[in-house]
């Protein structure tokens, strides 16, 4: 059978003022009623906000909400039929109510219901954290507030009304959640760039390529010998710079242009290039844009010119970034 994960239920209640023993076995707020925080669900789908079919004009209350948003569903209400005495009767269709979408946040302007930017999940089925980010947040906050009529800020709470496009991009950033590396609506998977659930901890990585042996002349090596093959786990990361070094610095090295070569399986290659300086051990450049990778491509180094005699051992360190 599958396994199915419900929010905890208790049957103890406790006034605020009582305190609860370090050795007592009840606990009193499980983390799946905070604001925010750190919380724990079995699958990912469990962190997915589920407004479909739910009923116009009421806030979507569902079980299938671990982490529900203060959401109120819109729509089109069909009107009531009107019906003049006879017989038959002469009736007429009532006219429909289109009634708006809404999203209530709470007086923090960064939460809504349970939710908050920043809100970190860990899900057993995939082994793996992730945490709620609407990036952009103030540029969306900022561009909804300017319309005046759609958008109500009090004391306790924010409420955002759809009918703009301002509003609607806000209210979308809170209720369609998109998890990295799932399954999107296109066949393939949300980038981090797209989801909105991103995966935690986001850490720098590092990857080298020993093109050179330090006991080979770096004359005498191809460098297009030495490749490697991009992993699942590092697709759509970001390679962000490159450090460089010659293992030993025997003879005087031309300046040279290193290039990184990305050929992914359909053909499509893209690159980035650094300069080597003449006469420098070391070399160290960013790169923007920063390169993306593909899973299944091969990367490999080409150089131009080559550093001339006496030189051996070369090294490149990537920084890659989620």
């Amino acid at each position: 059978m599958t396994y199915t994960y419900n929010n905890i239920l208790t049957e103890n209640v406790r006034n605020s003022t009582f305190s609860i023993e370090r050795d007592n076995y009840i606990g009193v707020s499980p983390s799946s009623n905070i604001i925010g925080g750190l919380q724990q669900v079995f699958s990912v789908s469990d962190f997915i906000f589920d407004y479909t079919d739910a009923e116009i004009n009421q806030v979507v209350k569902k079980e299938s909400n671990h982490i529900p948003v203060y959401y109120i569903q819109g729509g089109t209400i069909p009107g009531e039929q009107v019906c003049l005495p006879g017989e038959p009767p002469i009736c007429f269709p009532g006219e429909d109510e289109t009634v708006p979408s809404k999203i209530i946040l709470n007086n923090d302007g960064f939460s809504s219901g349970r939710l908050k930017n920043g809100t970190i999940v860990y899900c057993y089925e995939k082994q793996q954290a992730y945490q709620f980010l609407i990036d952009n947040y103030n540029d969306l906050y900022t561009a909804a507030e300017t319309e005046s009529s759609y958008f109500t800020k009090t004391q306790y709470t924010t409420s955002v009304i759809s009918g703009t496009t301002a509003t609607d991009n806000f209210i979308s950033a809170w209720v369609n959640h998109k998890v990295e590396g799932e399954p999107n609506q296109n066949g393939g998977v949300w980038t981090r760039g797209e989801a909105n659930w991103k995966k935690y901890p986001n850490e720098e990585e590092y990857f080298a390529i020993n093109n050179v042996p330090a006991s080979e002349l770096i004359d005498n090596f191809n460098f297009e010998d030495a490749i490697i093959v991009v992993p699942p786990s590092w697709h759509n990361k970001k390679v962000l710079s490159v450090t460089a070094s010659i293992f030993t610095t025997g003879g005087s090295n031309v300046e040279s242009t290193i290039t990184l070569n990305q050929s992914a399986a359909d053909g499509t290659k893209s690159e980035k290039s650094w300069t080597h300086s003449s006469n420098s051990k070391n070399s160290k450049s960013d790169f923007t844009p920063s390169l993306t990778l593909v899973e299944g491509a091969t990367l490999q180094l080409s150089q131009s010119p080559k550093f001339g005699a006496g030189n051996f051992g070369y090294t490149a360190t990537f920084k890659v970034k989620g």
